[in-house]
């Protein structure tokens, strides 16, 4: 099962954004004021796939990725395997197929032979070529021997939207992901004529900043994956393009979810894609919360007069654009999700007033397999992830809802708590209004083999202010692949 909302992959077309701060206090436990609904990107990463022990690819062969937490395989999608001609698994004259759960129900891909995948860096660096000099460095993360997913169907046959690769958890095994939303947060504005970046001095203080104007990134997300053991802090030559790991000053510990057990295999006795584990901020979800595990979850909301509380453990998706919670959390809010007789469509209700709950929204839901409808949302007064020493609160948040059950080979149903989007710890968007809100955190670090998810503070000054910005073709479609 995979959970990934889709954002747009570039900064296009010219519109005006108010680019605002959110509020926070800096302690053990920490206020944040100002999360809009949609995270404004979420992380990619340069992939390149061969034959198991296969030659070096070239650059030129690399594919774009969404780097995602949420996804428990690599999925490949139709045009780059076709582009690549990348073989699928048969087993007596059969192609394997493997069914995995999508927002729209189950989702099947083939299995591919093993491949070697090779990641690099994303960033906004600029090479000479438009290519990196050297593939073999750049390319430096491995994961040998993979089955992928790959995808039957292209995501638009016409081909106005890019391919959707997923590059989950096998490749982040014993690994470091670090997320790095300084262009973001340290930018002071974008020229309305010439479309020239500013940032402010501790982006353009760093030594590895362009002194070419036309060199400067645009704002993205800056993605790495890094060798567990790597030395903690920034490399000295390159803090901006390849800054090693961070320090932080916030440690979410997280446990792990395991989904094979509800997806399908056909011929049985093929070789099932490579899959791994799935972090949750909470307690280990399909199991009955032991004593060392982590504390779960909280949402709070003031229902009438009643303050009203749901627990719950929810996945760490960094493929997510957007958040959401459970029918039952939602309920326990005070919030009922029933659906039209007649359409079909969702309906939010809440019960103290009859109505629909304050701060309702919606989204168009796309799944692995195509449109999957609407997805409503509300306001939540209170959104705490537990730290190792205190909670990050995040107020008056905008969160979805929606029921993701997967179900077992002896018919076990389990429905998932919730999925934590990167609209709660990266900048974010109102999409209606084009608003954009830097993040309280420059930096996010993932360490899969201790399960810790480790916070930098962001250094910039929290000024409100208009910029014209290069400007995104935001789509929120809760784009949902495997888990």
């Amino acid at each position: 099962m995979s959970f990934q909302s889709h954002p747009a992959r570039g900064l296009i077309a010219a519109i005006a954004f108010a680019t605002l701060a959110p509020i926070y206090a800096r302690a053990a436990d920490i206020d944040i004021y100002g999360t809009q609904a949609a995270a404004v990107e979420i992380p990619s990463i340069y992939g390149t796939v061969v034959p198991a022990g296969g030659a070096n690819p070239g650059a030129e062969d690399a594919f774009q990725a969404y780097l995602d937490t949420g996804t428990s395989g690599i999925i490949l999608s139709a045009e780059d395997t076709d582009a690549r001609n990348i073989q699928a698994q048969v087993v007596n004259g059969q192609t394997v197929t493997f069914g995995d759960i999508s927002v729209g129900g189950t989702v099947l891909y083939n299995v591919s032979e093993p491949v070697d995948v090779r990641l690099g860096r994303y960033t906004g660096e600029s090479f000479e070529t438009g290519l990196p000099p050297d593939p073999v460095a750049y390319f430096n993360q491995t994961s040998s021997n993979v089955r992928m997913q790959l995808s039957t169907e292209a995501v638009d046959p016409f081909g106005f939207t890019p391919p959707l690769n997923l590059v989950g958890m096998p490749a982040l095994k014993n690994k470091v992901m670090v997320v790095d939303a300084r262009l973001y947060n340290h930018l002071t504005g974008i020229d309305e004529n010439t479309f020239e970046v500013q940032y402010d001095s501790a982006v353009t203080s760093l030594k590895d900043f362009p002194t070419d104007s036309l060199s400067v990134p645009f704002p993205q997300l800056q993605t790495w994956v890094y060798n567990k053991g790597e030395p903690a802090g920034p490399h000295a030559n390159s803090p901006l393009f390849d800054p090693g790991v961070p320090t932080g000053q916030h440690v979410v510990r997280m446990s792990y979810g395991d989904f094979s057990g509800y997806t399908q295999l056909s011929p049985a006795n093929a070789i099932a894609p490579t899959l791994a584990h799935n972090p949750f901020v909470g307690p280990k979800p399909f199991t009955t919360p032991g004593a060392g595990d982590p504390p779960p979850l909280t949402l709070k909301r003031l229902s009438g007069a009643t303050q009203k509380t749901a627990n719950g453990s929810w996945l760490f998706d960094t493929g997510a654009q957007i958040s959401f919670m459970s029918s039952a959390m939602a309920l326990s809010l005070g919030v009922q999700l029933s659906f039209d007789p007649t359409t079909g469509d969702p309906i939010l209700t809440d019960l103290a007033t009859g109505l629909a709950p304050e701060g309702q929204f919606e989204v168009a839901l796309g799944g692995a397999g195509g449109d999957a409808g609407t997805l409503l949302g509300f306001r939540v007064g209170e959104l705490d992830i537990p730290t190792l020493d205190g909670y990050i609160r995040l107020h008056d948040i905008q969160i979805g809802v929606l029921d993701i059950t997967v179900t077992d080979a002896l018919g076990h149903e389990f429905t998932i708590d919730g999925d934590l989007g990167m609209n709660t710890l990266l900048p974010t968007m109102d999409v209606a209004a084009g608003n954009i809100t830097s993040s309280q955190f420059d930096f996010l670090t993932f360490d899969e083999q201790t399960g810790l998810l480790t916070l930098t503070d962001s250094t910039a000054v929290p000024e409100p202010a208009t910029l014209a910005m290069i400007g995104l073709g935001v789509p929120v479609l809760l784009r949902r692949r495997r888990v």
